[in-house]
């Protein structure tokens, strides 16, 4: 608002300026004419006669261009001003529309028939343009359940809320919320046009660089502000991603048993033995059943240890008889060696015997 009163006074100065610059030269052109003759001088009187009116016509028309001008200045200034109405209340139209808000949900949902409300779940975030992040189904005695983790366009969350809670339901529990990451998204913003600035800054230093050791301090910088880059503009793209697409977690289940059975103590004698022997045959099942998997399970080991070890006891056999062979023909060799000895032994003591006969014969003939 300074600003246009300051510019309408400079247009008044301006206009009394150039009405001061128009009698000026209306004195000087009437005493250049006062030099010629007497018609000249009845024409200079009579121009001197008209010049006041002239003056005061002049004086008029400044005038009205002043007024005229003074009015354009006042209606300039009432348009900038509503302009500048006009320009605050666009702006913050602008800024909430371009909020960046993230929707979340958490949705807890009871039915009588999990697997079609299952079906008619998928069907539903197909048609609205979404997709499954996480599934997970869970399967008991008591209840079969599973858990979603959806992610659907922003623009069709509340609708998908709403037909979710048109699904037959025996429970049904909702919360959802926003998150605000205008304020982030706007520092990461400007934080990535300032890299950029520095990340041209240094280009421009490379080129000029003269040496190796300032191109390699220059590439060094670069390559840190490039990844500084890189990693602001992967925020600002996973936070566009999740403004864009919102999340909704459902947990749905179907109740099967509310737990009516009876308990141990409350069964006969003949149902808790029949109940007994059926737990026994089924332990003892399980047993005969751990041992054909544990046979199966060793099997192929085995069969390698049966290829291996056959013909390295084949091997073992084989010598172990070789061995035997040799020790037999010894065991033999020396009973044929003592047989000889023997003999021998026998054949000396007879030569002996003979020997000592006529020693004695000759011994008696002497007697």
């Amino acid at each position: 608002m300074v600003n246009k009163e300051k510019v309408c006074i400079s247009k008044r100065s301006r206009m009394s300026l150039s009405m001061l610059w128009l009698l000026m030269f209306l004195v000087i052109a009437a005493g250049c004419s006062s030099g010629s003759g007497s018609n000249e001088l009845d024409s200079k009187s009579s121009s001197l006669a008209d010049s006041p009116a002239s003056s005061n016509q002049a004086a008029g028309d400044v005038a009205a261009k002043t007024e005229q001008s003074s009015t354009e200045g006042s209606e300039e200034h009432l348009t900038a001003d509503n302009n500048t109405g006009g320009g605050a209340a666009a702006e913050a139209n602008a800024a909430v529309k371009d909020r960046k808000l993230i929707y979340s949900a958490n949705l807890v949902m009871e039915v009588k028939d999990y697997e079609a409300a299952k079906q008619r779940i998928q069907d539903m975030i197909h048609l609205s343009g979404g997709y499954i992040l996480e599934f997970n189904d869970q399967y008991s005695e008591y209840e079969r359940a599973g858990i979603f983790k959806i992610k659907v366009p922003a623009q069709g969350f509340q609708s998908m809320l709403e037909q979710l809670n048109k699904l037959e339901h025996l429970r049904y529990e909702r919360n959802y919320s926003a998150t605000d990451v205008t304020e982030e998204y706007v520092d990461l913003a400007a934080r990535l046009k300032v890299a950029k600035v520095e990340e041209a800054r240094l280009l421009s230093f490379m080129e000029q660089a003269k040496n190796t050791s300032d191109l390699l301090k220059f590439s060094q910088d670069l390559a840190a502000s490039q990844e500084k880059i890189e990693r602001i503009q992967g925020r600002m793209n996973y936070l566009d991603q999740n403004v864009a697409m919102s999340t909704i977690e459902l947990r749905l289940y179907e109740t099967l048993k509310q737990g009516n059975e009876p308990s141990a103590l409350e069964k006969t004698f003949g149902e808790r033995l029949g109940g007994t022997l059926q737990a026994s045959v089924e332990s003892l099942i399980n047993l005969l059943q751990g041992l054909v998997l544990l046979l199966a399970a060793m099997l192929p080991y085995l069969i390698v240890l049966l290829i291996i070890g056959l013909p390295v006891l084949w091997i073992v056999k084989r010598s172990q008889q070789h061995r035997n062979e040799r020790y037999k023909e010894r065991q033999k060799e020396m009973m044929e060696l003592n047989q000889k000895m023997l003999a021998q032994h026998h054949v000396g003591e007879a030569e002996d015997d003979q020997s000592s006969k006529p020693d004695e014969n000759e011994t008696d003939s002497e007697k």
